[in-house]
Parts: C-alpha cells; sequence; structure tokens
C-alpha cells in the first residue's frame, strides 16, 4: 500500500470554477506530497488574484487560468491549471 501511494501523482480537483466579484476560494489538490512547495500563477491579476497559498479572489468581471505547480527534490512538475471565472451573483456555483 505504501508503494502504491508514493506512486499518486498530485493533481487538482476541479478543472473549472466559477466566483462571485469580490469572493475567494482555495484551490483543492488531491495527494499532496510531504515537503512538497505548490505555486500558483494567475494569467489576469487584474481579474483573478492568487495567493501564495492558493486562494482565489475576483476583482472584475471576467477569466483567468490558474497554473499550479509543483517543487519537490529540485524538480518543477506542472500539477494543473484551474480556469477562474468571474460571474454575477445568479450564475456562480
Amino acid at each position: 500500500a505504501f508503494v502504491e501511494a508514493a506512486k499518486l501523482k498530485a493533481k487538482l480537483n476541479t478543472k473549472k470554477i466559477s466566483i462571485q466579484r469580490g469572493k475567494s476560494r482555495k484551490i483543492q489538490i488531491r495527494n499532496r506530497k510531504k515537503g512538497a512547495v505548490y505555486t500558483y500563477k494567475s494569467s489576469n491579476r487584474k481579474t483573478i488574484k492568487v495567493s501564495k497559498k492558493g486562494v482565489i479572489k475576483a476583482l472584475k468581471y471576467g477569466t483567468a487560468k490558474i497554473q499550479v505547480k509543483e517543487k519537490l527534490n529540485k524538480k518543477t512538475r506542472k500539477v494543473g491549471t484551474v480556469t477562474v471565472k468571474c460571474v454575477k451573483q445568479e450564475k456562480a456555483m
């Protein structure tokens, strides 16, 4: 069981997130590795802001892609990309 658990790669819980303007939400990562550092980068920082801990905040209406990377043992690996859309209140999930 330990060998199987070690082979699991970190993955994002979701690929798309809809969020209301002014609200915030955390990006969830499954199978996080102990000792790994995760970095987050927004493609449109004026619309969607992301913190070092993966908390996204919608500043304006629009869309941005958040790229998530994992750094472990001097190796960097792309975990995935989350598309975040800032929507009006009725459409938010």
